[in-house]
Order: structure tokens, then C-alpha cells, then sequence
């Protein structure tokens, strides 16, 4: 049984995702079809990187994922196919691969468009289907042509010097916790043991790391590390991100001050070694 995932833009309030699963199912009878998420943001590169590549990681050898994300942002001459780690990604040529992971992809072909009279999201996602079929039973290699040129965009990192980091908020997740866009190992590997300080608004720091979340009292401001060893941000109990003003960092506002909120430092968190 074919195991497939969805991660899309586009809501679920249209009737979009149940059409994609139709032709999907129509494709290939009997497939598992997975939700990643249906509410990323085009312009917010590293909440698709970190969602998108985290959940990923858990699904089987050769499922398939089906990336619809800023779909008319890039190339649409082709789709893009290529293989992830032991899994399989098709997606627009529009930077989604590299979102992804930049170092893991590989085999990266390309699936003419041209051949659609009309170019709309339901027509390439049944191509996508086209292709999820093809992968079942026949070679990748004799799947579309082989490229060396496509987009390519790069989520931010943090920056950092031997005493400090700068990091951004990259997710706010249903209970207000905040994540910033630095793991566990990155962070030890700087901080050498030393003391530290953690500022992410006016005024307001934390001085260490929670190692475990529920041993924490209510109302606590902690930093911990989550699940994906990313630097989380929370307040036992309570909402974080509306407690201090914070946001997720949105790359397409750099250059354009005028775009931000009165409060747009926080959208950043600074941690400070001594």
C-alpha cells in the first residue's frame, strides 16, 4: 500500500484537498493518504522546513510526499521529483525541495507541464498523481529528465559569535509556545558549559534550561528543548507568544521596516554566554 503526504497551503475550508485526495485515490486505489498540514505559509521558509522535515523523518521506506506550497511562486514549466533520504518528494520548482533539506535531496527530475491546456492547482496535482503512480511501478530514472538547474531558497539560520546567538521565532504552535530556529547540539557547542541569558523581549530574560518540561510550575517562564531538540520557549500554563509579543519571523519583511509591527525586535531572540 502506497503511503503519500499532503502539505499544502491552501486550507481546508475549499473544496482543494478533498479534490487532491480524490485523484489520488482515483490513481492509486487503496493508497494511505497522510495530512502534514494544510496551513504553511508560502512566505515563512523555515515553519516549512522545520514542520515539513520533522514529521517526515517518522514515515516509512519510499512513501511519497506531495508538497503544494506557493504552487505558482516558481517555475511552471515542470514539477519537480526527487529522492529524499528513502523517501520520495514531488513538488513545484518554486525552492520547496531545498526548504526541505538542502544537503539530503538527490536525483532531481523534472516533469514537463506543457502538455496542460489549463494551468491550475487541480491540473498539476493530478500530474503529482500521474507520478506517484509512475513511482510504484517503474524505476525513478525513467520518470521525466534529469536536472541540474532549478530554484533553490535557503531558511535562515541563526547567526552567532563565541558569545552570543541570534536566533528567530519560526513556529508558534496551538498552545502559544515558541520555537526558535536553534537546536540542542548548536547550542552546547557555543555555549561551552558557560553561564547564559536568554532575551526575547524588553526587559525580559530567562537564565537557564528547563532539561525537563513538566517538572516546571505553572506560570513558569521556561526554555526548554522540545522534541525535535529545537530551543522552545514557553509558559507552563499560559500563552507565551501573547504574554511578550512575539511572532514568527517572516523572511519577505526584511528591507521593508515600515512592514513590521511596532514590536518587531521580537520576532528575534538573543542569547547571551559569559
Amino acid at each position: 500500500m502506497s503511503i503519500i503526504t499532503l502539505s499544502t497551503d491552501i486550507g481546508k475550508k475549499d473544496f482543494i484537498v478533498p479534490a487532491i485526495k480524490g485523484q489520488l485515490l482515483t490513481r492509486l486505489p487503496g493508497c494511505q493518504i497522510i495530512d502534514i498540514s494544510h496551513d504553511f505559509s508560502k512566505d515563512n521558509r523555515v515553519e516549512i522546513s522545520y514542520i515539513c522535515k520533522q514529521a517526515f523523518q517518522y514515515y516509512p521506506a519510499n512513501t511519497i510526499h506531495l508538497i503544494c506550497i506557493d504552487t505558482f511562486g516558481g517555475n511552471n514549466e515542470h514539477l519537480l521529483l526527487a529522492i529524499y533520504g528513502n523517501h520520495f518528494i514531488i513538488c513545484p520548482d518554486n525552492g520547496s525541495l531545498t526548504m526541505i533539506d538542502h544537503f539530503d535531496i538527490n536525483n532531481i527530475r523534472s516533469i514537463s507541464l506543457t502538455q496542460l491546456l489549463t494551468k491550475n492547482i487541480l491540473s498539476y496535482t493530478n500530474v503529482m498523481a500521474e507520478i506517484a503512480f509512475k513511482l510504484q511501478n517503474q524505476n525513478i530514472n525513467t520518470i521525466g529528465t534529469m536536472v541540474q538547474e532549478y530554484i533553490q531558497k535557503i531558511p535562515i539560520r541563526a547567526s552567532y559569535t563565541n558569545n552570543w546567538i541570534d536566533a528567530h521565532i519560526i513556529y508558534i504552535d496551538k498552545f502559544d509556545n515558541v520555537v526558535i530556529n536553534i537546536q540542542k547540539e548548536d547550542f552546547e557547542r557555543i555555549r561551552k558549559n558557560r553561564k547564559m541569558m536568554i532575551e526575547f523581549s524588553k526587559n525580559q530574560q530567562i537564565r537557564e534550561i528547563t532539561s525537563n518540561f513538566i517538572d516546571s510550575q505553572d506560570g513558569d517562564v521556561i526554555a526548554w528543548f522540545n522534541s525535535a531538540n529545537y530551543l522552545e520557549l514557553s509558559v507552563r500554563n499560559g500563552n507565551m507568544a501573547t504574554l511578550f509579543g512575539l511572532n514568527i519571523y517572516e523572511e519577505h519583511l526584511i528591507g521593508n521596516m515600515n512592514a513590521f509591527h511596532k514590536d518587531w525586535l521580537y520576532h528575534s531572540v538573543r542569547i547571551l554566554f559569559e
